[in-house]
């Protein structure tokens, strides 16, 4: 609870935050991830980039449900780290019915559609370009 009310304190662009975050996402051993859902509720911009990334080394961190909403997020950097978290953790056929749904709800955002696109049907020659390049854009390591 210290360290959330220290993240959420602090100025959101602030690096200080930003790693206040991570070492609570590391602290908390709550099986509903309380911290993540806390950080989540702050709604910064900064933050949600690193609770989802933490949903790649800690699996339960965000059900892939609630990594879905940030697909219809505000803010680029957001929408695109949802897409490489879901996109790790989601075999190609989840993944085809991922865009699928998503271009069928009405509204949505390009980017999020040419990612998706990118990753499951690029030609194999540009395929682990695309998707080397959405991970270093998002900060999630190839593997």
């Amino acid at each position: 609870d210290v360290l959330l009310t220290l993240v959420a304190s602090l100025k959101p662009y602030d690096s200080l935050r930003m790693r206040a975050a991570r070492l609570v996402l590391d602290l908390d051993s709550s099986p509903d991830c309380r911290a993540a859902n806390e950080l989540l509720k702050q709604g910064d911009e900064y933050i949600i980039p690193i609770v989802l990334r933490a949903a790649l080394q800690q699996p339960n961190t965000i059900d892939d449900n609630r990594i879905r909403e940030f697909l219809n997020h505000e803010q680029d950097s957001v929408r695109e780290t949802a897409i490489c978290v879901l996109a790790h953790k989601l075999d190609d056929a989840a993944l085809v019915s991922l865009l699928t749904e998503y271009r069928n709800q009405g509204r949505f955002y390009y980017n999020v559609t040419c990612w998706l696109d990118r990753w499951l049907y690029a030609p194999d020659s540009l395929r682990s370009n695309y998707q080397r390049e959405l991970n270093n854009k998002c900060g999630v390591l190839d593997e």
